[in-house]
């Protein structure tokens, strides 16, 4: 706006005196040019009397020009004034706006904030489901891996019996078809001989026979002792498992009533010091307070016995009264 709205407004009164003072120069300066004229006639007297007329116009018109500008300036002072009202109001608005704004925004990062540590408890949460569902899944096939170890040791054992068995079955028809070639070549050997070689080969033959008879008989037991073995194995086993059994339970007894010998042992041993601290407290409780019961039984005795006094001077007293009195009685009688 510039200088002037910071300058300092002219007061009514000093501005009505400024146009009275221009008034009155205007006057002065009339009454001059009416003396100057005097000589000139009556034209100039009148000339002269119209000038003194024109200061007082010039003073009445200048009055109302003077309000006017006053007026004016003020109505301008109060539109500059409303309008850095308007502009201070403006501002004030936009200040709530912008704190309105801000507030939100912090209201809406609060609510992200939350919803993002109520995502990452969620997360964490389903991470720790997962972890512990994997966990679970890792045991069952450590457990069915173990399984299948334990079905694959036994199906390796089994084979290598297996094995055994046809390796031993293998040997006795080896045994059996080397017999049978021995046999074959003695039979041809003495297919020319006589019958006292017969005699011989069937003697051979039946020693052959017997042989054959007495190692499948030995297979055949062997065979069965292996699975007697393998029977008072697992009987074994099982009565090793039930022994087992029977040694932990007796142990797990023989701890529990250790524990129970412990325990108990322990508890008197803390009833006892309790009972200790309770008889020393309750020693101490009696020292301290025998003394003040007897203190006060003692302050007792000694009221008891002043009052016993008190009451005997007060019995001797009355009964003093009442032998006067009657002694009194007597004197008055016998008068």
């Amino acid at each position: 706006r510039g200088f002037e709205d910071f300058s300092i407004p002219e007061s009514p009164l000093a501005q009505v005196e400024r146009a009275l003072m221009e008034g009155a120069g205007g006057g002065a300066a009339g009454r001059g040019d009416e003396e100057a004229g005097a000589g000139g006639g009556a034209g100039s007297a009148a000339a002269g009397a119209g000038a003194e007329q024109v200061p007082s116009r010039a003073v009445v018109k200048a009055r109302p020009k003077v309000v006017a500008e006053m007026e004016r300036r003020a109505e301008e002072r109060h539109k500059i004034r409303e309008k850095r009202m308007e502009r201070q109001r403006e501002r004030e608005e936009q200040r709530r706006a912008e704190e309105q704004r801000v507030e939100e925004e912090k209201r809406q990062a609060e609510e992200r904030e939350q919803q993002r540590i109520v995502a990452e408890r969620q997360d964490r949460l389903r991470d720790e489901k997962r972890l512990r569902a994997q966990r679970l899944v890792d045991l069952a096939q450590q457990r069915e891996k173990g399984r299948l170890a334990r079905q694959f040791w036994e199906f390796n054992r089994l084979a290598q019996v297996w094995c055994v068995l046809q390796q031993v079955t293998m040997h006795a028809q080896e045994m059996g078809i080397l017999a049978w070639h021995r046999y074959r070549r003695s039979l041809l050997r003495a297919g020319l001989s006589s019958w006292r070689a017969h005699f011989a080969r069937s003697a051979a033959a039946a020693a052959a026979a017997r042989c054959g008879r007495a190692r499948i008989a030995d297979w055949g037991l062997r065979r069965h002792l292996f699975g007697v073995l393998l029977w008072a194995l697992r009987l074994l086993a099982a009565e090793w498992r039930e022994h087992a059994e029977v040694v932990r339970e007796e142990l797990g007894q023989s701890l529990l009533r250790r524990r129970l010998h412990s325990w108990r042992a322990v508890a008197k041993e803390v009833a006892f010091e309790k009972g200790c601290k309770a008889t020393h407290q309750y020693a101490r409780w009696l020292s301290r307070h025998t003394i003040r019961y007897w203190k006060q039984g003692a302050k007792q005795v000694a009221l008891e016995q002043q009052m016993h006094a008190h009451k005997k001077l007060l019995q001797d007293k009355v009964s003093g009264w009442l032998r006067e009195i009657d002694a009194g009685a007597t004197a008055d009688a016998a008068g």
